[in-house]
Formats: structure tokens, sequence, C-alpha cells
């Protein structure tokens, strides 16, 4: 079986091929002089960078969680309401009874809290 490597010591018209000059250069030793010649600005381990990258994302995912955690409680119950796949009418109807129940008492007591922050406030 021949040696397929191009020799890089070949000379064209009685000069050595430059690093430089792609010229008659296979695709893989174009990619060696890339890599060779990459200029690198951080002396960081691989390794290590990609542990401060996952850290980074699971920080990203717990604020996630916490925004998505905060909007959840402020959601509007108005856009919760909406009749199921398969749920009749009436079941759909008791639903809706029971949530504005719930939001009226959750305002009654919000309604009389303040009131009583007030009274002691006042005295």
């Amino acid at each position: 079986m021949p040696n397929k490597k191009r020799n890089r010591n070949n000379t064209i018209s009685g000069q050595r091929i430059d690093d430089s000059l792609n010229v008659n250069l296979s695709k893989n030793a174009i990619r060696r002089n890339k890599r060779k010649n990459k200029i690198v600005d951080n002396d960081t381990p691989r390794e290590f960078l990609r542990i401060l990258k996952y850290k980074e994302i699971l920080e990203k995912k717990k604020k996630e969680k916490q925004n998505k955690s905060k909007v959840d409680s402020k959601r509007n119950t108005s856009t919760e309401l909406k009749i199921q796949k398969g749920e009749s009418l009436g079941a759909f109807s008791k639903r809706v009874e029971d949530e504005c129940r719930i939001s009226i008492l959750k305002a009654q007591t919000v309604d009389t809290k303040k009131k009583q922050k007030k009274k002691e406030l006042s005295n």
C-alpha cells in the first residue's frame, strides 16, 4: 500500500511550499495548520471551562424556575378558566363558581388585614 501523505518539503518551481500558502496541501494539512496557528487568549483548561459553563447553565435554570414560580403565583384566574376537552358544561360551571368563591374569599381576607393594620396604626 503506497504512502498517500504528501511531503511538505515538495517544491513547486524550485520553491518550498509555504505554510501560509495553502497550495498543494491536503484538507487535513490545512486543518492542522489552522489548529497550530490558532491564537489562544485564554490558557484555562478546556475541562475547567466546561465545568464553569455547566455551573452557569444550572444557575440560569434555577433563576428561570424562580421567575416561573413568581409568574405562576401572579397568573390571572380568567386565563385558567377554559373548558377542557371532554368536560361537561355543568362541571365547567361548577369549577368556575368554585374559583370565583376562592378569589372573593382571598380578596375579603386581604381587605380585612389592611383594615386591621390601619386600626393598629391609628391606635
